[in-house]
């Protein structure tokens, strides 16, 4: 049986050598390795970053920890391949435990998603808008509007906001999140 190189190993050895070697260039090379791997922002620079979304934020861990499990996919097939059969076992294991923590992170996306969105068809919308709606009335009455201005102003309302409201509330709350 032809035996693999676990070549990504191979890199990171040597790289680790060279650092050990080069002393204080150990940093700036460690670095650059780092950014070429992210293709130039590393986690850290996201985590750190003012600029960022809290849900790029968490789609970038995400994609990191698909990464991670796709690796661990590709070392479990090549000790397989060279009949390493008891670090084949190990491998899948973390990669469950990865696949594991996956689900946990995108179930918490979801929630996230869910709990840092408005839900325009939500009963709890429908009690806010009634009672933007009530305080409107409140309002023409407490300047002795009569009936007459406030009905004109709902009926106004009403048109302008027309069947299409709440599409526009929800487009505009996307705006918002992105």
């Amino acid at each position: 049986m032809k035996k693999v190189e676990f070549t990504e190993a191979v890199v990171v050895a040597s790289v680790e050598t060279d650092l050990i070697k080069s002393g204080s260039d150990s940093l700036s090379c460690h670095e650059k390795g780092i950014r070429t791997h992210y293709n130039g922002d590393t986690l850290t620079d996201l985590i750190n970053s003012d600029e960022i979304s809290t849900e790029t934020l968490i789609r970038s861990l995400l994609v990191e920890l698909a990464r991670e499990i796709d690796n661990l996919a590709g070392n479990r097939v090549i000790a397989t391949e060279n009949g390493e059969f008891e670090k084949a076992t190990i491998i899948s294991s973390k990669r469950t435990e990865m696949v594991d923590r996956a689900i946990k992170a995108i179930m918490a996306k979801k929630e996230f998603e869910a709990n840092t969105s408005i839900d325009v068809e939500s009963p709890s919308m429908r009690i806010v808008f009634q009672y933007f709606l009530e305080k409107c009335q409140e309002s023409f009455a407490k300047a002795g509007m009569n009936s007459e201005i406030s009905d004109t102003f709902f009926r106004n309302f009403n048109d302008i906001c027309g069947s299409s409201w709440k599409k526009e509330l929800k487009r505009r709350i996307a705006e918002i999140k992105s």
